[in-house]
């Protein structure tokens, strides 16, 4: 595994031959536009495990292109460790660094989910917000035809407006979505999106008894009626007629004598 890990050294100008020390003029690039207090905290982040997320270890990279490339693929993993204003400085290095609409806006997004990540804090959602509004901005005036593409920022915005409480925003990006033929990792796709928006705000009927009344018309159409029939009531067997008991001598009444 550690064979493979590092293969590709020679590619990034590294001398694999000999066991590389520590760059201390790249080392200090990397911090060169944080505060002090940036600087202790992205140090003690970097003697961390998690410095294994990179592709290599930090003393190891030359380029800081290649760092920071490395550093946004796994930002996952550091934007709970290292404050977003640490990792917002990085992004703007390599923003600059980037070249074509599809990378800056793949960063964009890396950016935005550690914005997001810290949504209580007003000034981060704040910064998210408007970085969601630039990369869409971005992917609709140069993105070309949309029409089959996602757009993460776009979707993203609407669920801060939701978080919000801005329910008719949220409503107008899904109009936009759709009038742009995007699409929703989800297969109910934008439409749905909207459907479940429009129930929150009190337009639409509730989901569980919209769904009943569905059923409801779909048996009122589709069922027969079906008339219960009483089950026939068993004849009963006719009784036998006992034949009369004939008195006894003793209950005979005493004949008349005749005169």
């Amino acid at each position: 595994m550690e064979e493979k890990k590092y293969q590709n050294l020679e590619q990034e100008n590294v001398n694999s031959a000999a066991e590389p020390e520590v760059d201390d003029s790249f080392y200090e690039l990397v911090k060169v536009h944080l505060t002090d207090a940036e600087k202790e905290e992205f140090e003690k982040a970097m003697s961390l495990d998690i410095q294994s997320s990179l592709n290599h270890p930090l003393t190891r990279y030359q380029k800081e292109e290649t760092f920071l490339k490395h550093f946004f693929m796994a930002v996952g993993k550091y934007k709970k460790v290292l404050h977003y204003e640490i990792i917002e400085k990085f992004y703007n290095r390599y923003y600059s660094m980037l070249d074509t609409l599809k990378d800056k806006s793949r960063l964009n997004n890396k950016m935005i989910s550690v914005l997001y990540a810290h949504k209580r804090d007003d000034i981060a959602l704040r910064r998210c917000i408007k970085l969601c509004k630039k990369d869409m901005d971005m992917n609709i005036k140069e993105g070309g035809n949309l029409e089959g593409k996602k757009l993460p920022s776009l979707k993203k915005m609407i669920t801060i407006d939701l978080y919000l409480g801005k329910y008719q925003a949220a409503v107008n990006l899904c109009d936009m979505a759709l009038s742009l033929g995007l699409i929703d990792a989800k297969n109910s796709g934008y439409e749905e999106r909207k459907r479940k928006i429009l129930i929150k705000m009190g337009i639409l009927p509730e989901e569980e008894n919209q769904e009943e009344n569905q059923e409801e018309n779909q048996e009122a159409v589709v069922a027969p009626v079906v008339l219960e029939e009483k089950p026939a009531e068993e004849e009963k067997p006719a009784e036998e007629e006992k034949p009369e008991e004939q008195p006894t001598e003793e209950e005979k009444p005493a004949e008349e004598e005749k005169p």
